[in-house]
């Protein structure tokens, strides 16, 4: 029964990294099977207790983050054995770093997240081998966590300042090149009037409420000027309802 379910765990995470891959903007999908990765970790935590090494309860806690579902993944860290998570005592502290990134999502500290993540990634490539789940995982949360950000982003502004993007997206180390075939492939442009503004567009809607989203281009310009001078007002991302 364990090997079992190890094994259904690392072919849902093989699955999932390729689902990413192949089809980044499919975010119903890409939710779908990493609730299912959690899933079959809650079964695999009941039907081995105390069996769980440091790396299934690190991948389970990544599991929990893919669906952004910060609340259980505090409760798995409560239920985590306290020798796995004593720091002194630890040669490999990967589990407490992944609580770091945990606190500053649950904190809606993105750019701090993006940051304890790759520092996790550099890490586990000194030994990619053993490590190869894990750093599919981080693959992917830093995918989902992005284009999770872009929704919002898109819910929130109308124009956004591009240093303040690149900082919530976690792509300070882009050059100015990287970011502008990142934000077109992603159906960004830069503002008309002021190239340090990034036009975020609009998120999908149904056929039935598209015509209520339909502006010409000078409404467009009026709000992104609004919102170019709330930017200037220090207008804060986070307390938006």
């Amino acid at each position: 029964m364990e090997i079992q379910s190890s094994n259904q765990i690392q072919d849902t995470i093989h699955n999932l990294y390729t689902l990413v891959k192949n089809s980044p903007d499919d975010h119903h999908q890409h939710i779908e099977v990493s609730q299912n990765l959690v899933n079959l970790y809650n079964d695999y935590e009941i039907s081995s207790p105390g069996q769980l090494s440091l790396s299934d309860y690190s991948q389970f806690m990544i599991s929990h983050f893919l669906v952004f579902d910060t609340n259980n993944a505090r409760y798995l860290w409560k239920r985590i054995p306290s020798n796995l998570k004593e720091k002194e005592a630890l040669t490999n502290t990967q589990l407490i770093e992944l609580w770091e990134i945990g606190r500053s999502l649950t904190k809606q500290q993105y750019q701090n997240a993006f940051k304890l993540i790759d520092l996790l990634v550099n890490s586990l490539q000194q030994d990619s081998e053993q490590n190869g789940s894990m750093l599919k995982l981080l693959e992917i949360l830093s995918t989902l966590l992005r284009e999770h950000l872009i929704i919002m982003i898109r819910k929130a502004y109308a124009t956004i300042e591009k240093g303040k993007l690149k900082a919530l997206l976690g792509l300070q180390h882009y050059s100015q090149q990287q970011f502008g075939d990142y934000i077109a492939k992603k159906g960004m442009s830069l503002s008309l009037k002021d190239s340090g503004f990034v036009l975020p567009g609009h998120n999908q809607v149904s056929a039935r409420n598209k015509k209520h989203f339909e502006l010409n281009e000078d409404r467009v310009e009026q709000l992104a000027q609004v919102v170019q001078f709330l930017e200037q007002q220090k207008y804060d991302f986070n307390n938006v309802n």
